[in-house]
């Protein structure tokens, strides 16, 4: 057990003795919140711009490697005008933080960016009276957009990134949260309640959907913040690695191409999907930005970096299943059996496989990553699990999830076609 206190950072131009906020931090985790510092009551700022020390509560160390697990920090900052608090922010402001890190010397390692921005402009505050309602007049300084599609831009009615629209992909992405967690579901009541997954569309970033698939599953608080943070600021945080996308990046171009039955021109991925795959893998990427859906070799990523994100944020590698980018190396039946040993619901099982595992060939080969979410199966109505003694000819099935779908493993698809095309992966725990 560990009690850590917790203290943010305000920026303003406004007198300190004037400001006062109110603070809370938390986690989502096992479907049920988690609040390492309760909301506290409102308290004023101090003369230097920072906050109070806050204790928290005594949290539990054991389980998981405590310095890597993700909280978000609330603060709701008010503006004392009389004997009155005014929330002077539209929404409370947010951003991650490590409490390990706290008992550090190092105050900007504490959060992902700087938490409460409040700026006013050089007139005064005033009061006016409209009949017999006081309302104040409070003007603040506002940050210039990150992302921007060339093609149709700012005030364009097609501008793919325009802040409702992001908002209103994000709360449909996160249902059912916060009500419910995925976690609880199985795979048939997510198909049947048509969930939004993470969807590269024709670009490479299959590796970064998988990966924020298994976030949006375990922590949906973090996904909403990781996306918030790369729109608002063009940079967040994962644990320790910076994912700050390059100009190139937050200004794609070919991002559109043009519908025939709708007639006009339409994303070639989803603009929040854009925000987050594009924007991890593209700072993976120092030689090649990732400028465009279109651009293939950028998003190429292997198991290596794929096991990086999940540690980051505090998760754990339990077995990896090395790719041979060259000589293309293909998984064996045992290794097969040792996967599916490990399928359970607090692991992720992430593997890189052709697309003959999906659709009926003819096709085209291309290798993607995916998500298991269930053992591999023989597929004759007994459900049986693949084990060391299922033969090559034996034909089987995966429920699994593949750009931006649940999905199963295409129909006659045997154990040989299945290993064939099984090039390797990783086995990593829950993020915590």
């Amino acid at each position: 057990m560990a009690i850590y206190t917790v203290y943010t950072r305000v920026e303003s131009n406004v007198s300190y003795s004037d400001l006062f906020y109110t603070m809370q931090v938390y986690r989502y985790t096992e479907g049920a919140m988690f609040y390492a510092l309760p909301m506290t009551k409102i308290r004023p700022v101090q003369a230097n711009y920072m906050t109070q020390k806050h204790e928290t509560v005594d949290i539990p160390t054991k389980k998981f490697n405590s310095k890597h697990i993700e909280y978000i920090m609330e603060v709701m900052l008010y503006r004392k005008i009389g004997d009155e608090f005014i929330e002077v922010l539209d929404k409370p402001a947010t951003s991650i933080v490590s409490l390990l890190n706290f008992a550090t010397d190092d105050f900007d390692s504490r959060t992902s960016r700087t938490n409460i921005c409040y700026f006013e402009t050089s007139q005064p505050t005033q009061k006016t009276t409209d009949g017999d309602i006081n309302t104040y007049q409070l003007k603040i300084s506002c940050k210039k957009r990150v992302f921007i599609a060339p093609e149709h831009p700012i005030d364009d009615p097609e501008d793919p990134f325009l802040k409702s629209k992001i908002e209103a992909a994000l709360k449909e992405r996160v249902k059912p949260y916060p009500t419910a967690s995925r976690r609880s579901l199985t795979f048939e009541e997510k198909l049947a309640q048509n969930l939004s997954y993470p969807e590269q569309g024709s670009s490479n970033l299959c590796s970064a959907a998988a990966f924020f698939y298994c976030l949006l599953n375990d922590r949906p608080d973090l996904y909403i913040q990781i996306v918030r943070e790369l729109w608002e600021d063009g940079r967040t945080q994962l644990g320790s690695k910076l994912i700050r996308p390059s100009p190139a990046c937050t200004r794609p171009i070919n991002f559109f191409e043009y519908d025939k039955t709708l007639r006009k021109d339409v994303p070639k991925m989803p603009a929040i999907d854009w925000i987050t795959l594009a924007s991890i893998c593209d700072s993976e990427n120092i030689v090649f930005p990732h400028d465009s859906p279109s651009n293939k070799l950028s998003g190429v990523i292997l198991d290596g970096r794929v096991k990086g994100w999940f540690e980051y944020l505090g998760a754990s590698c339990v077995k990896t299943y090395g790719i041979d980018a060259i000589f293309g190396r293909h998984l064996r039946q045992r290794e097969v059996c040792e996967i599916n040993s490990f399928v359970g619901p607090h692991v992720h099982i992430i593997t890189m496989i052709g697309n003959s595992i999906l659709h009926t060939p003819p096709h085209d080969n291309e290798m993607q990553w995916i998500v298991w979410e269930d053992r591999l199966r023989v597929d004759d109505g007994s459900n049986r699990e693949v084990d060391y003694d299922t033969p090559y000819t034996a034909k089987v099935s995966l429920k699994l999830f593949a750009n931006g779908k649940l999905r199963t493993t295409r129909k006659g698809l045997t154990l040989k076609d299945f290993l064939e095309h099984l090039a390797g992966g990783v086995v990593v725990t829950q993020i915590p």
